[in-house]
This record gives structure tokens, sequence and C-alpha cells, in this order.
């Protein structure tokens, strides 16, 4: 009898540890689930390539894509101008529905964004950027009120050997001021096989 009331006590004892592990368990993923909605975006640099003509980055998710759009505030080093003369290349399709909510509901912040419109080299992307015929799918711009709106806000110089191609945009939606585009808000170069 007093081995039935031990068996009892430690199956209780059990279910109770069980159940508060359980609690912890769904509350830590509730809460990183949270975290993640909630701050939303994230830059990740890419984990191949170095930048340059032999060796470009390769971009392979929204997170590497938005590492490349970055503020300086966001992403120090290698700062906006560097990053936005660099060369990548797209290794695989790249879903960017969650960016939607961003920036308070304004969506994606263009490569090349001059937010207090400089108009300046620095503030352009110049770089070299092959989406080699992977889709950026769902991307949302919502930036009425702001010019020079696109993937790319600001596209080349005059002088440089600026190049956007193979770049497949599905399920785009993109509202800006002067100079709005989906791929490009204002170009000084031309951009070849992207559709």
């Amino acid at each position: 009898m007093k081995q039935d009331r031990n068996n009892v006590r430690d199956e209780s004892v059990k279910k109770t540890w069980w159940g508060g592990m359980m609690k912890r368990i769904v509350y830590t993923i509730g809460l990183t689930i949270y975290c993640l909605v909630m701050l939303g975006q994230t830059a990740t640099a890419p984990s191949l390539g170095d930048g340059t003509s032999g060796s470009p980055y390769q971009i392979a998710s929204l997170e590497n894509l938005y590492w490349i759009a970055a503020l300086d505030a966001v992403v120090s080093s290698p700062n906006s101008a560097t990053r936005w003369t660099a060369h990548y290349i797209q290794t695989t399709d790249i879903d960017a529905s969650s960016a939607s909510t961003w920036f308070d509901g304004k969506g994606w912040q263009p490569i090349g964004y001059d937010p207090i419109n400089t108009g300046t080299t620095a503030n352009k992307f110049s770089g070299v950027y092959n989406g080699n015929g992977y889709k950026i799918t769902g991307l949302r711009i919502n930036r009425p009120l702001e010019g020079n709106i696109g993937l790319f806000g600001h596209f080349g110089s005059t002088t440089s050997t600026t190049t956007i191609k193979n770049v497949r945009l599905e399920d785009v939606v993109v509202v800006g001021g002067r100079g709005t585009g989906t791929l490009v808000g204002k170009s000084y170069r031309t951009t070849s096989n992207n559709y």
C-alpha cells in the first residue's frame, strides 16, 4: 500500500515537472518568434565572397540583401559607400514579403538609399549586382513621400561601370514619390536582362 502511494506521488511529481518544463519551452519559442517578428529586419553579411569581380559576395537570403541596403547606423563595417561599390551575385530565389512591415510599414529600404536626398555619389549603388536569373518575390515598398524608390534607389554614376543584370522581380508593389520604379528609382546607367 505504501509502495502504491509512493508511485502515485512520483508520477504526480513527474507530471508537474514535465508540465513546468513544457510551459518554459513553449514560452521560449513564443518569445523567440515574437522577437523575430517585432524586430523585423536583420542585416547578415554574406558568408561567401569578398565583393571583388573575381569573388563577388554571394546573396542567398533576404538578410544578405538587406545587408547591402543597410545604412551605416545598422552596418558600420564595411560602410555603405564600400558595400554599394562591391560586386554581388544572387545564388537562390529570395522571398522579400516579410520586409513589407519593416520601417513602420514603409517596407523595403532601397539599395543606394538617400534618406535626406543629398544626391552624392556615396549614396548611389555603383557596384555590380547579378541576379543570376533567380527571383526576388513579394517586394513591398510604401514610401509615397520619398523619391528614388525601388529595389535599388539611386543607381550608377556617369563615371562608373555599374551593372544590374539578370534580376527577376515577381509580385512587386512599389509606391514612391519622384523617381520610382520596381527595379530602380533613379538611374544613371542602363540595366540588362532584367524581368
